[in-house]
């Protein structure tokens, strides 16, 4: 199912939703948003609450692991958003075909 907003929700049965995965994953009736999932599995670890998956062509049923960035916060994507990169505040580090954008210094 795509949303109003472009995302692509899949449904996942509850005997599949179990462990730490699914935490932050799905909602109560088993919809995840896909591009959640694909960095979920990705990064083999859940992805937390306050990490948001960014698409980085705006194309958000794009779900490609290589257009989708993961910030530590939403903070920091909120600055990404407004302003752009910044360097004096941001660092990003590649690992397992993720783009993970953090705080500089944390």
């Amino acid at each position: 199912m795509v949303t109003d907003k472009g995302y692509i929700r899949v449904y996942i049965p509850k005997p599949m939703r179990q462990g730490a995965l699914w935490k932050h994953t799905c909602d109560k009736q088993g919809r995840a948003y896909e591009h959640r999932l694909i960095v979920s599995r990705a990064m083999g670890t859940p992805l937390h609450r306050e990490h948001v998956v960014h698409h980085v062509n705006g194309i958000r049923h794009d779900n490609r692991l290589d257009n989708l960035w993961v910030f530590d916060s939403t903070k920091l994507h909120s600055i990404y958003e407004e302003t752009g990169w910044d360097d004096s505040i941001m660092d990003a580090e590649y690992t397992r075909g993720i783009v993970f954008i953090t705080h500089k210094g944390e």
